[in-house]
């Protein structure tokens, strides 16, 4: 199954390897808008710590009928262990460029003192062991995924999800990428792969 919405996935996945795309200025916030608009409201297609964890136990749907999953999951996790780069945080992820948003409309210039960036390290640690906990022992992906992504664009949500995207709505209006920094297991998982991958390079060119 190849249509448009697919290949719109595509496009963004390989613009997201471009800096003159995500990063520079006017081309940055077209393609912000692009994710936030496709990704996030018209497909609703964020990936979560769910998404990963059903990857490492073996739930993987068909290619023929969910390219956009692959594109965006296996896709992420192969570049995060090949070539050592976070394509989905800051660059694809639709509910960063919501916060950069909120941000600039509350300023957002807030910045954490240095012990509450350490601090906040042991916090994503805890909540991504939490939530891979709680998905392996369960065998249910879903389970231990808390992200208020979904919420966010379809408006739908379960449990926790309804006090945690207030939180990091109202957080952002503060503190740039405020969920990033200190809650996101999705995307603390895909920086541990990077900097696993590091670590495994290291030894091997000893």
């Amino acid at each position: 199954k190849l249509g448009l919405d697919e290949i719109l996935v595509l496009a963004i996945f390989v613009l997201a390897f471009f800096p003159a795309v995500y990063a520079k200025k006017p081309w940055s916030y077209v393609y912000m808008g692009a994710t936030i608009a496709i990704i996030g409201f018209y497909l609703n297609a964020c990936i979560s710590v769910a998404s990963f964890g059903g990857l490492v136990m073996g739930f993987i749907p068909t290619v023929k009928t969910h390219i956009i999953w692959w594109i965006l999951v296996v896709g992420t996790f192969l570049t995060a262990i090949i070539k050592g780069k976070n394509v989905w945080c800051f660059r694809i992820c639709p509910f960063y460029g919501i916060q950069y948003i909120l941000g600039k409309i509350g300023s957002g210039k807030m910045k954490p003192s240095t012990a509450i960036l350490k601090r906040s390290k042991f916090i994503a640690n805890f909540l991504l062991w939490l939530s891979l906990m709680t998905i392996f022992l369960s065998s249910s992906p879903a389970l231990g995924s808390y992200e208020p992504f979904a919420m966010m664009f379809s408006l739908t949500g379960l449990g926790i999800q309804w006090f945690i995207l207030p939180l990091a709505l109202i957080g952002s209006f503060f503190m740039s990428t405020f969920w990033c920094r200190f809650f996101c297991p999705c995307g603390h998982f895909i920086t541990q792969l990077v900097q696993l991958r590091k670590k495994v390079l290291g030894v091997i060119k000893r």
